[in-house]
């Protein structure tokens, strides 16, 4: 399901790289399901780790800019493109743009069971009751924040501003961090 969240976006210029990391289930066998150009499966011999994963997936990546999903996320329709335009409209800056959204949580059923979004007050992750799609359509559909603000407040709450699913950056700002220190045992999306 989170292939086919991907491959049905309606902009089509991207690449889905899957990090096998040692399944014991039949996930590549679904991978390899998918008869499409896009998708390249790497094939972890061992189970190397959260973070180390995080860095292999992303340095085979030959994009320009990375959304990491795990294989429980869906990705809403639509939001590549929404993505692609934040790029470009902020082009100047795409090298050190962070974009995030607002999620859905979604049970086993694939049944929205939560939302999350960002507190008006201070910018921290906060559950807020589910809109409807007319609430959503009210909302702003795009607030820029000052790097250096968002950095100070998750470092008092060692917490991300976002959800790590929606996430997405450049392969540029990646490289100047060095990637996801595969050191770091717990919360690796927390330290990059």
């Amino acid at each position: 399901k989170t292939l086919e969240s991907v491959l049905a976006q309606d902009f089509k210029d991207f690449e889905i790289i899957v990090s096998d990391n040692a399944s014991t289930d039949n996930s590549k066998e679904v991978v390899r399901s998918f008869e499409d150009s896009r998708i390249r499966l790497i094939e972890n011999r061992w189970n190397i780790g959260f973070a180390p994963n995080l860095q292999q997936v992303t340095r085979h990546a030959q994009g320009a800019f990375f959304n990491l999903l795990s294989s429980d996320d869906l990705m809403n329709p639509g939001a590549l493109r929404t993505y692609a335009n934040l790029i470009q409209q902020h082009s100047e800056r795409k090298d050190d743009l962070v974009l995030m959204s607002q999620v859905w949580d979604i049970d086993e059923h694939d049944k929205i069971s939560g939302f999350r979004c960002k507190s008006r007050i201070a910018f921290e992750p906060k559950r807020a009751k589910i809109p409807t799609p007319e609430e959503i359509q009210a909302q702003s559909l795009c607030e820029n924040y000052e790097g250096f603000r968002l950095f100070v407040h998750a470092m008092k709450r060692f917490n991300t501003v976002g959800a790590f699913c929606s996430m997405v950056y450049s392969k540029e700002l990646w490289k100047s961090v060095e990637g996801y220190n595969s050191t770091q045992l717990f919360s690796p999306d927390m330290h990059f």
